[in-house]
């Protein structure tokens, strides 16, 4: 590998990490009106480094695209007034899909991956099945599609947990986003799904004034990006 390409890689990840500590610093304890934008700016940023880190490589394709949902679901979150919660959940549910094939490509076997398939459709259904069960009249199309995307990002997680030796850094930053994505599924279902009252030690929790969710997703972002690294060193 030609050591301009190796230097430039090295670079561009010590300032990836960088720009996304100083990030996290300012959004967790800096005194400002643009958290919003901030927290915007760290997606965009893992985005933009990962099509650095691009290959032919499938995963790394996949990987990129995840990203990429990731950026336009945010957008609908953070940026958008008013929000848009169904159209962010849409890219969400993408971007689980993505990491979903990812993994499926690490399995050695045809039939551990066709075990996979079947289980993730069977289980996608039963969550939803649950969710009317429970939520009845209450259940719309945005509690179809998070069920559906936490449903895919637990089994994402307990995939690549069992392919941990193989893919660490992808297992440790989908255990990281699913710790940022149980405050926001409580905190949103809290408003309007389910009853947890503030004054409870759960509530206590989802409502600290301290902002876990994104001292979980921005170490979940640096380290799915990061996962690329090792294939596109070898590869340049």
């Amino acid at each position: 590998m030609p050591n301009k390409h190796r230097i430039f890689l090295t670079l561009a990840t010590v300032l990836f990490i960088s720009f996304e500590f100083v990030l996290f610093v300012l959004i967790l304890w800096g005194k400002t009106d643009q958290t919003a934008e901030l927290e915007f700016g760290a997606v965009v940023i893992a985005a933009v480094f990962a099509s650095l880190c691009l290959t032919e490589a499938p995963h790394q394709i996949l990987t990129a695209v995840a990203l990429g949902c990731t950026v336009v679901a945010d957008f609908c979150l953070e940026i958008l007034q008013p929000m848009q919660q169904t159209y962010a959940m849409i890219f969400f549910l993408m971007v689980q899909i993505c990491y979903a094939i990812r993994l499926f490509l690490l399995l050695k076997t045809n039939r551990w991956r066709v075990i996979n398939l079947v289980l993730r459709v069977v289980l996608s259904l039963i969550a939803v099945i649950i969710t009317i069960s429970v939520l009845r009249d209450k259940f719309d199309v945005l509690s179809c599609l998070s069920i559906l995307y936490y449903t895919n990002l637990i089994l994402n997680v307990v995939l690549a947990s069992a392919e941990f030796p193989r893919a660490p850094l992808l297992a440790s930053g989908l255990w990281l986003f699913l710790c940022c994505d149980t405050f926001v599924g409580l905190q949103c279902a809290a408003d309007v799904y389910l009853n947890i009252p503030a004054e409870s030690i759960l509530g206590r929790i989802i409502f600290a004034p301290f902002n876990f969710a994104w001292f979980f997703y921005i170490p979940a972002q640096v380290l799915i990006v990061t996962s690329m690294l090792k294939t596109k060193a070898r590869s340049i």
